[in-house]
């Protein structure tokens, strides 16, 4: 396919991204000899066990998926200890960046994931922008083409975090903060308290803006707590009616997460969701946890026929 840039791309149709990756990673792990221990150790996996992660990028490519995250949500130094590993968060940025980027070679754009730095006690202002930033400019130094931030749910963090990946790169910068469905039905990020209770910070709306006044090109969500995948056509349409910027949803497709609706199994459920999405005005459609290469098949399948029916040339999209 012609690497044109992905918000060009994105004015021309929209786009598949990928599924699952540390929950597919232990599948594949396991089924490949991996312990239980070794296969839930997706940071060190980059080093270690390249080929699973290869396999599971691999699968997501043949599916269809345009976007390739790398394997890099979970690597953060504050859990080197845990790992018990001698080497150093870089050596496995720079690892996963390869891999992704071999896997993805000129058929789909790669995106270095940062997560959470995942602590037990808060970081401060300058703690995070260092850890941020040294994430982005290793990722971008292995040759991502833009930066994902996902599954932040602190307000203060999501800001710092945007904002050091849009001071490291000239590419796509995308936001994907974390939301739970509130016992009154408000989707707000899910804040732990000191005492392990959860408490519940800025709404959606709040959180999106924060994202995009950082610099966030391209907003959207992913996995979340207390709601179903219809949730999310709610939540597009809300995104969608705050700015231009072009939203992206990653439904999850884990049943004991998201409850179904009684008679429709998980894939059917993503793909009635496609054309919902897409009719919200969604750009970019991934799947979070639970969701596998098959399911991404059958979403793009969906996102074929759309696309058809409005005329669009999607093979022309994709070449």
């Amino acid at each position: 396919m012609s690497k044109i840039g992905l918000l060009e791309r994105l004015s021309q149709g929209p786009v598949m991204g990928d599924g699952s990756m540390v929950l597919r990673l232990r599948e594949v792990g396991q089924r490949y000899g991996l312990t239980p221990e070794q296969a839930h150790r997706s940071g060190p996996m980059n080093v270690e066990h390249p080929d699973v992660v290869e396999i599971v990028h691999r699968e997501y490519l043949e599916a269809g998926s345009e976007l390739i995250l790398t394997n890099t949500f979970h690597v953060t130094p504050y859990l080197l200890e845990r790992w018990k590993v001698t080497y150093g968060t870089d050596r496995m940025v720079r690892a996963a960046t390869k891999i992704a980027r071999r896997v993805a070679g000129d058929r789909a754009w790669v995106l270095g994931d940062i997560g959470p730095p995942r602590v037990v006690e808060p970081l401060d202002d300058d703690a995070l922008r260092a850890f941020h930033s040294n994430q982005a400019r290793v990722l971008l130094d292995g040759g991502v083409e833009g930066i994902i931030i996902e599954y932040i749910a602190d307000p203060r963090e999501l800001k710092i975090a945007v904002e050091a990946a849009r001071q490291a790169s000239d590419g796509p910068v995308i936001a994907t903060p974390v939301f739970g469905k509130t016992p009154e039905g408000e989707y707000r990020t899910p804040m732990p308290s000191p005492d392990g209770r959860r408490t519940w910070g800025p709404d959606l709306e709040a959180m999106v803006r924060i994202a995009i006044d950082a610099g966030a090109d391209i907003v959207g969500t992913h996995c979340g707590q207390g709601f179903d995948i219809g949730d999310y056509e709610a939540m597009a349409k809300r995104i969608v009616a705050l700015s231009d910027r072009p939203v992206i949803m990653q439904p999850n497709g884990d049943e004991h997460q998201c409850p179904l609706e009684p008679g429709l199994s998980k894939r059917d459920a993503l793909i009635r969701a496609v054309p919902r999405l897409l009719d919200a005005g969604v750009s970019i459609i991934g799947g979070c946890c639970g969701v596998r290469g098959d399911d991404l098949r059958a979403m793009g399948r969906a996102m074929t026929q759309w696309c058809q029916d409005r005329g669009l040339d999607v093979a022309g999209i994709k070449e």
